[in-house]
């Protein structure tokens, strides 16, 4: 540390020390922006190691999580062992070497040196998958993405909260799909995926006798995607996104392209979980807006365009709720956000969903409906 960051702290130390043989406030207050002011180069040197110390500290921690284990030693500083695992000429070879030489768990290293476990025993799988998923949690940096890009719904919490007055979101989300509402909603929308599924084959038969034949070729890739984000709108939200009718609506376009928007900020992915907690949201929205990357305005639009189709689905769907049209709309208020916002308005208030924790399950739906198609 230089002698003038030193001569900055012992000012400021001198100064906070004799607060209390002080009365006038004012005055100390002045002395401490005085002196921030010599020295503001110093202080900014300082704010800034403080802050690296922040995000670097994290990544130090996750890298000796699992130091008692043994594991094959990483291609890279940066990426670790990812490209071992995930390069499709060699995965599959990689994952029987890893197998027989350091047995059913083993330790990777990933980006920066995080710790992994590999696991490859199927009973410790059942275990930590169906029943010890309260101790075996998403990663941190999965996590994080998923807020930002969707929201906070029931994948993006794991644990209960401490405070009496609010329950987790995952036992507010449970609690309004037990058994007795689960066969209304398949039973009511049995019928919306056999339409969609004929109007799917109709289109089809006339792609493929287009030119007067009898057989075709027909890009049934493109169809699929359309066909999930068509069911999964009009049997989990009660809304039609227009798939079938040859349009790609705005939202199909934006979804498709998230993931592969978030794959081009991998750079971020150790300092995510940090740095997602400088600041109140509307902070860091307005240092995105500034920011001139154009892959950085490109993720900022999908995520826009998915977020105000989603606020449009909620509030055309809470208006139908206070107004008693629910019924003769898509799904007859049998569909999944129907459902939550009626039990939204029969449980206490402290188990009730907030609007936002609504609007992201809507992206939550259809991600889940329409990207795993893909």
């Amino acid at each position: 540390m230089s002698n003038s960051t030193i001569e900055l702290l012992v000012s400021l130390r001198s100064l906070l020390d004799g607060a209390a043989f002080q009365s006038d406030k004012g005055a100390l207050a002045l002395d401490i922006l005085e002196t921030a002011k010599q020295h503001s180069n110093q202080l900014g040197l300082v704010i800034f190691r403080l802050l690296t110390a922040r995000c670097i500290y994290p990544v130090f921690k996750r890298s000796t999580a699992f130091r008692q284990l043994d594991g094959p030693k990483p291609e890279s500083v940066l990426w670790g062992g990812e490209p071992l695992l995930f390069r499709v000429e060699t995965s599959l070879t990689a994952h029987k070497e890893l197998l027989n030489t350091y047995g059913s768990v083993c330790k990777i290293k990933g980006m920066l040196g995080e710790d992994r476990l590999w696991v490859a025993d199927p009973r410790a799988l059942n275990e930590i998958v169906q029943k010890a998923y309260d101790s075996f949690h998403e990663a941190e940096i999965f996590l994080a993405w998923h807020r930002l890009a969707l929201g906070n719904y029931l994948t993006t919490h794991h644990g209960k909260s401490t405070l009496p007055a609010s329950i987790d979101i995952g036992t507010r989300c449970n609690a309004r799909f037990s058994t007795q509402y689960l066969p209304p909603i398949i039973c009511v929308n049995t019928p919306t995926f056999t339409a969609i599924a004929h109007q799917l084959e109709d289109i089809i038969a006339s792609k493929a006798q287009a030119n007067g034949g009898t057989f075709g070729t027909v890009d049934i890739h493109t169809w699929l995607s359309k066909v999930s984000l068509e069911m999964i709108g009009q049997a989990g939200m009660g809304y039609s996104f227009g798939a079938m009718d040859g349009k790609q609506h705005p939202y199909l376009k934006a979804s498709n392209q998230l993931f592969a928007s978030i794959n081009e900020f991998w750079f971020l992915r150790p300092f995510l979980p940090t740095l997602v907690k400088f600041g109140p949201a509307g902070f860091r929205r307005a240092v995105v807006d500034c920011l001139p990357v154009e892959k950085v305005q490109e993720l900022k639009n999908i995520t826009d365009t998915m977020d105000t189709t989603a606020v449009h689905i909620y509030q055309k769907k809470k208006v139908a709720l206070a107004n008693g049209t629910l019924e003769p709309e898509i799904a007859a208020g049998q569909d999944v956000i129907s459902m939550l916002l009626k039990q939204n308005e029969v449980v206490p208030p402290e188990e009730q969903m907030t609007e936002e924790e609504i609007i992201a399950h809507v992206n939550a739906l259809v991600n889940a409906g329409n990207d795993t198609t893909r």
